[in-house]
């Protein structure tokens, strides 16, 4: 019988200074391959969006936190590269979870939520979440007040 290989332990990987979904690509990967964590070098304002608490949230901080926990490692000033850029970069650890925290035949869903939501944040989730998802404002409006959320709230 064929023994399972080993787990990578780790992926790596940087992302270009005006994308940030080839670090949420390599998240999303190591979860797949099932890596214990991901190390990646991005933007210092990027890897605090990443690492956002709960009232701080984004799309890609949400994109990234369903798989893993990031933390910054280290910080690296522009000056440690040739030519040097206008920003300082921040390398990120990203622990990933066993299992992501949403569900995954709920993964979907969740994102298509969290991207209406977040597509339009200066409206209220009711008319982002409308909008976004082709539902009437007063359908989404009774499904905010049914889990406690205010739909006059705004994703920002």
């Amino acid at each position: 019988m064929r023994s399972q290989p080993p787990r990578p332990r780790c992926s790596s990987g940087t992302a270009e200074p005006a994308f940030t979904s080839p670090s949420e690509k390599l998240v999303c990967r190591s979860f797949t391959l099932g890596s214990l964590n991901s190390v990646l070098m991005v933007q210092r304002e990027v890897a605090e969006r990443i690492c956002a608490a709960p009232g701080g949230h984004s799309l890609l901080s949400l994109s990234v936190q369903v798989y893993g926990d990031p933390r910054p490692v280290l910080r690296i000033p522009a000056g440690a590269f040739y030519p040097p850029p206008q920003v300082d970069s921040t390398t990120l650890r990203v622990d990933i979870y066993p299992q992501p925290r949403i569900p995954a035949g709920q993964l979907d869903a969740f994102f298509r939520l969290a991207k209406a939501g977040f597509s339009q944040k200066r409206k209220t989730l009711r008319n982002a979440l409308s909008a976004g998802l082709a539902w009437r404002p007063q359908q989404t409006a009774r499904m905010l007040e049914r889990c406690a959320i205010d739909p006059m709230r705004r994703a920002e």
